[in-house]
């Protein structure tokens, strides 16, 4: 017998909880560790449900870019001031992108015409 969330050593093996239902050991979300699981797939984990990350919610500037995990084990990525799942975009936000291209215009052009350039039209 064993007990659910316990660490285990081989993906897939199978052994039994003290209630008789089957325990896998299975991969922890957002982790390569595995433990014994009522789930083969993935054991859910419980450090992750209370970081309270999920898609949908807001993460800030300095976050873009950034992973995390939500309760369930699928990464996210900040981008466009929200937690998004990640599949493979590039994040980026509004303003961090203007200012990628501004810097980019400054490589080849005066600061003046990159000013202009950047300006509404008038």
């Amino acid at each position: 017998m064993v007990d659910e969330g316990s660490w285990c050593d081989s993906t897939g093996a199978t052994a039994m909880f003290a209630d008789g239902a089957t325990a896998y050991c299975a991969r922890l979300a957002g982790t390569d560790g595995t433990v014994w699981s009522r789930d083969a797939n993935l054991a859910p984990n419980p450090a992750l449900a209370e970081a309270g990350v999920a898609a949908g919610q807001p993460c800030h500037g300095y976050q873009t870019g950034a992973f995390a995990y939500d309760a369930s084990g699928t990464q996210l990525v900040c981008s466009e001031y929200t937690w998004q799942v990640n599949a493979g975009q590039r994040p980026h936000t509004e303003w961090g992108d203007g200012q990628r291209e501004f810097a980019e215009c400054l490589e080849t052009r005066p600061a003046d015409d990159c000013g202009v350039e950047r300006s509404p039209q008038g």
